[in-house]
This record gives C-alpha cells, sequence and structure tokens, in this order.
C-alpha cells in the first residue's frame, strides 16, 4: 500500500494497525525524495488503531514522501490511515515525558493522600500502631469506592470524585489545624516509603518514554522484543474508559472475553485519574492522549510495590536498603510488570502485606484484619493471587486460629463486603466470567463452555492425560521453572523472527522463574544455605510453596505470568533482603554481574533497536530527580535510628522496638 506525495510537516502523525516487522519485510516507513527511507513503527498493535507521532528530521521538512506500507511475509497484516500534520503541542503531549510526569504526581498525589486519611484513621482508632499497611488498605478500598460510584452514580461521577477529593482535603485540613504534630508524625513515617514509590514510578516511565517504536499507549507491549505481549495491558484502560463513558455493562466485551473474566482493582483506581486529570487534559491535548494518561497513571499505580517492600524491609532490619532497592528494581520480573500495565503486579503487592501482617502478627491488633482485606485485594488485582494466598493461610493457621471465633468472622466479613460488589456487578451484567480458571484447570479456555460446569471438563482432561502423563508433564515443569529445559517455552505472540543472542535473554528471562528472578535468585540460595534472617526464610518458603501448589494442581506451562506473582514477589523480598545482608565481597560480586546483565539486556539493547529516543531536558531532570530522591531517602535512613511507627500511639509513651527486632 502506498500513499500519494505529500509535503513532509515539522511534526506528523501516522495512524496504523497490524503487525509491523513481524518479519523484516513487513514494514511501515516513509519513502522521501532522493530515496532516502525513513522506519516509522515496530510495534504490532493488532487489530486496534494507533497513532505515530514524528518529528520529521530537518534535512526532509519540506520535502515530497509516501507512505509505504508493505506486508510482505502474507504472515500478518498492516494498515494505515492518512498521514497529517499536527501542532507541536500535540507532539509534545504524546511523545515527552513533561505530560506523563503530570499524570503521574497527580496519580501519585491523590493515593498518598487517601492513604493518609486511612492512616490517621487506624492510629486515631488505635486499630493499628503502624500506619503504612493502612495507608495501603485504604488505597485499595478507594479503589473499591471508585467502582461503586461510578455504576451507582452514571455521568455525575466526576462531580462525586470532585466532592469525595474536596472531603478527603479537608479532612487534612482539620487535622493540620487541630493537631498538627500528630499530622506530621504521620508524614515522617509514611514520607519514605511514598517518595521511593514516586521515584520508581518516574525512573520506568523514564525507560518507557526515551524508546520510542510507534505504538502510543501499546509501545510497552513490543518495546522489549523478542519479549512481546498482546492486548493483556490494555484490558485494563479499555474497561475503566467503558465504565467511565457508561457503556452498557453487558457491551463491555472484546471478542469471546469479557470483562468480568479478570477481577478490577487496577481499573477502579484508573477512573480516579480518568476522571479528573485527564478528562480536563484530554480536550486539549487530543483523544490519543488518553490511553498515553492510562498507561502513566498505571505504572504509578503498579509501582506501589516499592512502597510495600521498603516499608517491609526497614522494618525487618535490612542492613542496606540501597543494595536491596537495586536488587528488585533491576530485577526483569518487577521491571517489565510494572511498565506492562496488567494488574498481577498489584495483587502480588497486596498478598506481601497479607503475609507481613501475619509474620508481625504481635505488632498489630487488628492484624488478621490487616489480612483479610489484603488477600482480598490481591484476589481483586488478579484471581491467580489465590494460590500465593493459600500457603501464607497454612504458614500461620496457629495464629489465625488462635485470633478466635469473632475475630476471623468479623475479618472475613470486612474482606467479603469489599468484594462483594465487584461479585454483584459479574451476577448482574457477566456472569460465568471463568475462562481463566478453566484454562488453569483443563488447560482450555472453553468459551463455548461459559455457563456450564467445569468439574466434568477436569475429571475428563485428567482421564485423558493419565497418571504417566501427568508426572511427564509436571517433570517438564520442574525442568522449565528451574531453567534446565527451556524447549518447552513455545508462545506465538513471541516475535522469533527478531530473536538474536541479547533478544533470546529477554524471552527466558520473560519466561522462566529462575531467570525472573534476577539478583534476587542468588540471595534465595544465601537463604538456603545459611540463617540471613527469619523473615527472609518465611517469605522465600511460602513464595515456594504458592509455586509448588499452582505446579500441582494446574495444567498450563509454569511460565511466569502463569504463576502467581504474590509469590514470585515474595520470593523477590526473600532473595533481595539476604542479599543486602550478606557479606560485602558477595553483595558486591553479585551485584556487579546483575546490574551489567539487566542494564545491558533490558536497557542498553532495547535503546539501540529503537527507532528513536525521546530524551529531552524534561527526561534528564526528572532522572536525576528520581535518584536525588532515592539518595535522600537512603541517606536519612543511615543518619537516624529505626523509629519504630508506635510513637504514633497517642495513648500510650511507651517507645518499644518489637516490631522492627521481631526478627
Amino acid at each position: 500500500m502506498t500513499t500519494s506525495e505529500f509535503q513532509l510537516p515539522t511534526y506528523l502523525a501516522i495512524p496504523y494497525q497490524g503487525f509491523p516487522r513481524e518479519t523484516p519485510e513487513d514494514r511501515i516507513y516513509l519513502k522521501i525524495e532522493g530515496g532516502d527511507e525513513l522506519e516509522v513503527a515496530t510495534i504490532a498493535t493488532l487489530n486496534m488503531w494507533a497513532t505515530v507521532y514524528l518529528e520529521v528530521p530537518k534535512r526532509y521538512i519540506g520535502k515530497k514522501a509516501r507512505l509505504i506500507a508493505n506486508a510482505a511475509s502474507n504472515k500478518q497484516y498492516i494498515a494505515v490511515g492518512t498521514p497529517f500534520s499536527v501542532p507541536q503541542s500535540v507532539y509534545i503531549a504524546n511523545t515527552a515525558l513533561a505530560p506523563r510526569l503530570l499524570i503521574i504526581f497527580f496519580t501519585w498525589s491523590v493515593l498518598s493522600i487517601v492513604g493518609l486519611i486511612a492512616a490517621d484513621f487506624a492510629t486515631r482508632g488505635k486499630i493499628s500502631k503502624d500506619p503504612v499497611p493502612w495507608s495501603l488498605i485504604g488505597i485499595g478500598v478507594f479503589g473499591v469506592a471508585s467502582f461503586c460510584l461510578i455504576n451507582l452514580s452514571g455521568g455525575f461521577f466526576p462531580a462525586a470524585m470532585a466532592f469525595l477529593f474536596t472531603a478527603v482535603l479537608a479532612r487534612i485540613w482539620w487535622i493540620y489545624r487541630t493537631e498538627p504534630s500528630h499530622l506530621f508524625r504521620l508524614l515522617d513515617v509514611l514520607a519514605k516509603p511514598a517518595l521511593v514509590w514516586l521515584a520508581v514510578s518516574i525512573l520506568y516511565s523514564v525507560l518507557t518514554t526515551t524508546i520510542d517504536n510507534g505504538g502510543g499507549s501499546w509501545a510497552v507491549n513490543g518495546m522489549f522484543s523478542p519479549a512481546r505481549w498482546s492486548s493483556d495491558n490494555q484490558l485494563p484502560f479499555w474497561f475503566a474508559e467503558g465504565l467511565y463513558n457508561a457503556t452498557k455493562p453487558q457491551e463491555i466485551v472484546w471478542g469471546p472475553w469479557l470483562a468480568s473474566d479478570r477481577t478490577p482493582l487496577l481499573t477502579d483506581l484508573l477512573l480516579i485519574p480518568r476522571a479528573t486529570v485527564l478528562a480536563c487534559l484530554a480536550p486539549y491535548l487530543g483523544s490519543t492522549f488518553v490511553p498515553i494518561g492510562y498507561m502513566a497513571a498505571g505504572i504509578t499505580i503498579l509501582s506501589l510495590w516499592a512502597a510495600v517492600l521498603t516499608w517491609l524491609a526497614k522494618k525487618a532490619g535490612c542492613r542496606n536498603l540501597a543494595i536491596f532497592l537495586l536488587v528488585t528494581l533491576t530485577s526483569p520480573f518487577v521491571m517489565f510488570n510494572t511498565v506492562y500495565t496488567w494488574p498481577k503486579i498489584l495483587g502480588a503487592t497486596y498478598a506481601v502485606l497479607a503475609f507481613s501482617a501475619a509474620f508481625y502478627s504481635d505488632d498489630e491488633p487488628r492484624w488478621l484484619h490487616l489480612v483479610a482485606i489484603s488477600a482480598c485485594f490481591a484476589f481483586l488485582s488478579h484471581a491467580s493471587n489465590a494460590f500465593a494466598l493459600v500457603p501464607i493461610l497454612f504458614a500461620f493457621l496457629p495464629a489465625i486460629f488462635g485470633a478466635g471465633i469473632g475475630t476471623i468472622a468479623f475479618a472475613s466479613l470486612c474482606a467479603v463486603a469489599l468484594a462483594s460488589p465487584w461479585f454483584i456487578w459479574q451476577h448482574l451484567y457477566q456472569p460465568n466470567g471463568d475462562v481463566l480458571l478453566r484454562y488453569a484447570l483443563t488447560g482450555d479456555f472453553g468459551f463455548e463452555s461459559r455457563g456450564q460446569g467445569m468439574l466434568p471438563d477436569v475429571l475428563k482432561t485428567y482421564r485423558t492425560l493419565g497418571f504417566d502423563g501427568w508426572m511427564t508433564a509436571k517433570i517438564s515443569s520442574i525442568k522449565l521453572l528451574l531453567g534446565i529445559d527451556n524447549s518447552a517455552i513455545s508462545f506465538p505472540e513471541m516475535a522469533l523472527s527478531q530473536s538474536d543472542t541479547l533478544g533470546r535473554q529477554r524471552v527466558l528471562d520473560f519466561f522462566v522463574l529462575s531467570r525472573a528472578l534476577g539478583i534476587s535468585m542468588f540471595g534465595i540460595l544465601l537463604i538456603w544455605a545459611s540463617s540471613i534472617s527469619r523473615i527472609a526464610a518465611a517469605a522465600a518458603t511460602v513464595g515456594f510453596f504458592g509455586i509448588v501448589i499452582t505446579t500441582l494442581t494446574t495444567l498450563s506451562q509454569p511460565i511466569v505470568h502463569q504463576l502467581p506473582y504474590g509469590s514470585i514477589l515474595l520470593l523477590i523480598f526473600a532473595g533481595a533482603f539476604a542479599v543486602a545482608n550478606s557479606n560485602r565481597f558477595a553483595l558486591i560480586s553479585i551485584c556487579a554481574i546483575g546490574l551489567l546483565y539487566y542494564s545491558i539486556v533490558w536497557v542498553a539493547d532495547p535503546m539501540s533497536r529503537a527507532l528513536r529516543l525521546n530524551f529531552d531536558y524534561s527526561t534528564l531532570t526528572a532522572t536525576m530527580a528520581s535518584i536525588a530522591i532515592l539518595l535522600s531517602v537512603l541517606r536519612s535512613q543511615q543518619q537516624t535510628k529505626k523509629t519504630t511507627p508506635e510513637v504514633l500511639d497517642r495513648s500510650s509513651k511507651q517507645e518499644t522496638e518489637q516490631g522492627t527486632n521481631s526478627d
């Protein structure tokens, strides 16, 4: 397909869809007078439209050009729309970091303020002495509230959110006016995890903005090609947009997939920036900025793991928080699953919170309520985390029963109450959203079997497989988990035609658990070889059994994205904690090797393959500011003694180190 000639403007927009660069012959490019070619995009968008925004090199401005879309391989298709000129403001909005920073900072600020209100409620009501975990619970509750509001208020959702924000800010102002010392004590405890969360959000957004291969909000899907994915990261955006635009719930579907096939917490939280800052910016920056804004907000929300792991590492007595953060940040698993905005790592964050509440049960008067609600949010983020929660339940079963029937019942009731809006929505509008569970238990999505009993299909699958077939599959699974036999890795969405030595490493890091853990894998080996820490050993054990349970009870391949992310994040925490607390020689050696590998395979190589690098003053400033934030947090950590959250219990002046030294 070739367009007629047109004169190249300074800024050019080109709509497209399909599979450019699926093979070397499948291309979208500009043929410029004089014979030069300018590649437009290499990101597959499947059957969805995306728009590429180009700043035409000065030497080509004003020259004649044709847009050519060539699907020469005949394996996939490519479609293009009419190229058109755009003003500089629209180009910057869709390619530069600065507009995304606005979304990031707004999303982080709103959720941080919500967390502050929840922390005040918990410490004031003597629910907890530690404000951090309950601030995270507050964020989840706010997400559930947004889901309820948008379904009940209809077109008045933006006004309802504005009223809710006003009430939250009024409450902050009232605390400041009446009890400023209490407010500042809360801020002192919450600030460090929150600032690490902000810095991580910005750093990951810098990477995803700098590498430009086209695709808009699809950019991350093929950014680390040949490791890539399809539309899973778009589904939370589409669901949120459907709810925001008051689409009939029965019509929020994508082919055979229902919105109810996946749990909604990330979508719930995305509705907050959508109804506020995105609604204000979209009329000025164009409709294509909306998915870009969703992506920026999604990365911010998913980076919440940084706050949880920072808090937990500090509470557990991590000797070198800088190394701990370095190890977690450079994990291929953590990085990819934060920038690829599907909700799995959000569920993992709440699963880790549930584990920490159970482990430090002596420190929390309402620890079982915290466990139950965290487990609820882990499930509402992604249902596969149920497999991660099972070993947590069994590991702390004596403590749970020791809490008493009344406490267990009330904690369970809290969790059910928070999950019930989603269950009601499923039942009323999209029942039988069970294809992912069916796939896990039978190896078949069974779209045509919705509404039919699953047990007969499970029994039929196992009868066909037989014991020998089951054993063969499980042995193959163990080899795959350990990276011993990678021949089983076959997934049609990998861009194998683009594979080379470094590209294949990303594919293995994407699929194989032992590779995805990154430097943490060395730390896990240190845990099981020595007694570094009780909490690290507990986290590694619980995470390990979550993987084992999933592998034994499901028939899907145990590749990373089909495992419970809560279990994987527990393993990463344990490994990073062990590395940070190891002797200096082991620490330096492990970190140097891991950082070099990550820098080459996951940063330098994708940047070297990029069609364009969007690196301007805002990118440099944001990078330096994020590093400065992290350094300031680490310096304050070194200069001050560990201060336990018990200082927030104003009814008691006892200052004990039981929480931070319990390990």
